[in-house]
């Protein structure tokens, strides 16, 4: 290509690297003063200048006409510092040292103008812009699956990027922030929008595809978005974006990793979409996440009305009129339970939301809640191993009602935790009810099965419940009851 090329140059280089210049088919000019250089410039503009370092003054601006033209500078020694203010200056390129400056000159020229004038158009040819909600990123991979494309695909959705690469068709990469792979893929999936910039390639081989072919991917693609809308239609009423807020924050108490995590995040992002974005974690286990801490009412949706979760006045009122004795300003609650019943999280419960403070001693948890101005209650959380009677016997005094805890799935239990009830009930005369834990299915047939396998009076409630609910805690108390003088007639 017949490129003109402007040499500022008044020392001797000037002549050998116009002839090498012309040698590559280019048109020179030769000019020996930055006046007459910058005087053509205003009529003609090259395809590029090359100039020596002397040329111009040092420590002085450039003038605004070079700027129009790519600018090599070239010098048989330049120390690193020169180098760089040159680059500062604004040059494309800075040339020094070799045994043949002008050959290397006119080859480091003919590379800028190649990349200038060759490879930025073929970049503006191949390279298409779009939106996802234009051509879907399915689509895109769909039809380089088709067709075998070599394709760069640079996906960007607010400031989140997501850059993925196929070889005849199939991903061989994908990366994002935090993932890479088949995780960097779903999750520029989920994207509800966003940019995109796809250009093709050419190369002979390739390292292998992605385990998970394209198909694979666009399938696991449907089935994460369909567990999505179910958690969305579970945990937000079908909303496409809702926000989340932090609920209970006390339930987040001894969270794993992840799910601690995405709490975290959710208090900086709390709309689902954005929170799904910025998530370290790939698509569904963040999603997963999310539904642990909806269950267990550590999150809630802001368009879902508040749970009360503290004791209300008709509670404390409840409280002093029916389980403590007449003028009592305190009592004891005791719970019940094997480590796996729930008793520790019931205590939690309970004093998370009143914020006592739980101590615990061997087996032992208690805190005392303030209920009413000088009102107390003390909740004891004990476990029903070997040393129970001998605990129960040493916090008796004050003990208003207890609630024996029963995890429904480790029935070889039930046995002790019977004979053990029935001494309980008989050694201390105070209103009982049975938590029944960990039950999955049908309830009702759940307590029909503790009834038959414990020796019940008729009038102690056995009750469903998630220890980590204030409401189901709350029922607890509402559904005590004091077991008769004598145990007459059983539930089968």
């Amino acid at each position: 290509m017949a490129y003109l090329v402007h040499i500022a140059s008044a020392s001797e280089k000037a002549a050998p690297l116009a002839e090498k210049c012309r040698q590559a088919g280019w048109e020179t000019q030769v000019f020996s003063q930055p006046a007459e250089l910058l005087a053509t410039l205003e009529k003609t503009l090259p395809d590029i200048v090359l100039a020596e370092y002397a040329f111009f003054p040092r420590g002085k601006e450039l003038p605004e006409s070079l700027s129009k033209a790519p600018l090599l500078i070239f010098a048989e020694e330049m120390d690193p510092d020169t180098r760089l203010e040159w680059y500062q200056r604004g040059a494309a390129r800075v040339v020094s040292g070799g045994e043949d400056l002008p050959a290397r000159v006119s080859a480091f020229a003919g590379m800028v103008l190649h990349r200038k004038n060759t490879v930025r158009r073929t970049r503006q040819t191949s390279v298409t812009y779009g939106t996802l909600q234009a051509f879907s990123l399915a689509e895109v991979l769909q039809n380089a699956l088709l067709e075998k494309k070599n394709l760069i695909l640079k996906i960007r959705h607010k400031d989140r990027d997501v850059k993925i690469r196929t070889f005849q068709g199939h991903i061989v990469d994908a990366v994002t922030a935090h993932l890479t792979r088949e995780d960097a893929v779903l999750k520029a999936m989920m994207f509800p929008g966003g940019s995109s910039i796809i250009r093709g390639y050419q190369k002979l081989e390739e390292r292998a595809a992605l385990p998970a072919s394209t198909l694979a991917i666009l399938s696991e693609t449907s089935f994460t978005r369909e567990r999505v809308r179910k958690f969305l239609e579970g945990f937000a009423g079908g909303a496409a974006n809702p926000e989340f807020r932090v609920a209970s924050p006390q339930r987040a108490a001894g969270l794993p990793e992840d799910r601690a995590q995405v709490l975290e995040l959710l208090q900086k992002y709390p709309a689902f979409q954005d929170l799904l974005l910025h998530s370290p974690l790939p698509v569904l286990k963040t999603v997963y996440a999310l539904a642990t801490l909806a269950t267990r009412g550590v999150i809630a949706h802001k368009g879902e009305a508040e749970v009360v979760e503290t004791f209300q006045l008709q509670d404390i009122e409840y409280i002093r009129k029916t389980l403590l004795s007449e003028g009592a300003r305190s009592g004891n609650l005791v719970i019940l339970g094997m480590p796996e019943s729930g008793r520790s999280e019931l205590v939690r419960t309970l004093a998370g939301f009143q914020k006592g403070s739980i101590k615990s001693v061997q087996s032992l948890d208690f805190v005392r809640i303030p209920l009413q101005g000088n009102l107390t209650l003390t909740v004891f959380g004990v476990s029903t191993d070997q040393n129970l009677l001998t605990v129960l016997e040493k916090i008796s005094p004050g003990m208003i009602a207890g609630i024996l805890l029963i995890d429904y799935r480790q029935k070889d239990q039930y046995e002790f935790l019977n004979y053990l009830f029935s001494r309980i009930i008989q050694l201390y005369p105070v209103p009982f009810v049975v938590g029944l834990t960990n039950v999955k299915g049908d309830l009702v047939k759940a307590v029909k099965e503790v009834r038959k396998n414990f020796n019940l009076p008729k009038n102690i409630d056995v009750v469903p419940v998630q220890p980590d609910s204030f409401p189901d805690a709350r029922k607890l108390l509402y559904h005590l009851h004091a077991a008769p003088a004598e145990q007459g007639e059983t539930h089968a």
